[in-house]
């Protein structure tokens, strides 16, 4: 999904759960945000780890879904939020 607002790097442990879920390709609960609003999706895998000048994704997919989103715009995977970190990035 694009977007227009500059990346803001995410916190680093923030940054391991993903690693950790996307390695054992287990179902997880996303929680992000689309147009200022909070999306949740259930029972999707994440695939991949990307990043670049742009900004860092998360590839999630289920059965219905294959979406690319931006990582500091998801607030939250299974109900581990991003706000729940002190620092900022690494």
């Amino acid at each position: 999904m694009a977007s227009t607002d500059p990346y803001v790097p995410i916190n680093c442990e923030f940054h391991d759960y993903f690693e950790h879920f996307a390695t054992l390709r287990l179902p997880v609960t996303l929680c992000y945000q689309l147009n200022g609003l909070d999306t949740t999706i259930a029972n999707v895998i994440i695939y991949d780890l990307t990043g670049g000048r742009n900004g860092e994704y998360a590839h999630v997919r289920n059965d219905e879904l294959d979406l690319q989103l931006r990582m500091d715009h998801i607030v939250s995977i299974n109900e581990i939020t991003s706000k729940s970190f002190n620092s900022g990035f690494c």
